[in-house]
């Protein structure tokens, strides 16, 4: 549960990396229960895989609407306490705002794969990850940033991220909630 900053220039996010040592694939993995893209209103789910000198995300790119939670009543989300959520089992991971399931993307069987031409396949996403949470601003010393996110004279500061709770639960088939 976090009041995070929907502002110009902010790039807040909650995401998890795959730990060299305790890696059973060969690829190194991300997995980003949100990000926010100095966005007033949308938050986004995305999935990194990397390896061998390659890198690629989950298809339709940064920012991808159709990994993409949207807030209605935005004009006050700087203000407002909201929970985010994953839950990643053997089989899917999901993500919610406030209970609300806004991805779904299959982990094994028949649909999951990455589908990209470089990386194939969703190897790397069953192993173990371990949690982040920052709060990096778009910067003119930035490597990357959308188009017209970094920071101007006229943001203000600081940009702050308010972290009310960070819960984990894992059930008795070994699925994980993380809230």
């Amino acid at each position: 549960r976090s009041k995070i900053p929907f502002r110009h220039g902010a790039w807040p996010s909650f995401w998890c990396t795959s730990t060299p040592w305790l890696r059973k694939s060969e690829w190194g993995c991300e997995i980003d229960i949100f990000e926010i893209f100095s966005s007033d209103r949308n938050v986004v789910a995305n999935l990194h895989k990397w390896g061998f000198g390659k890198h690629c995300m989950l298809p339709g790119g940064e920012g991808s609407i159709s990994r993409a939670y949207t807030f209605e009543n935005f004009e006050n989300l700087n203000n407002e306490y909201h929970l985010y959520a994953m839950e990643w089992d053997k089989d899917f991971m999901k993500f919610y705002v406030d209970d609300n399931l806004y991805c779904t993307v299959p982990i094994s069987g028949e649909k999951a794969n990455f589908g990209a031409d470089i990386i194939d396949g969703i190897d790397g996403f069953h192993d173990p990850e371990r949690l982040i949470i920052n709060n990096e601003i778009f910067s003119e010393k930035s490597g990357w940033a959308p188009e017209g996110s970094r920071l101007t004279d006229e943001d203000e500061m600081p940009i702050d991220y308010w972290i009310d709770y960070i819960r984990l639960y894992q059930n008795e088939s070994g699925s994980i909630n993380l809230k």
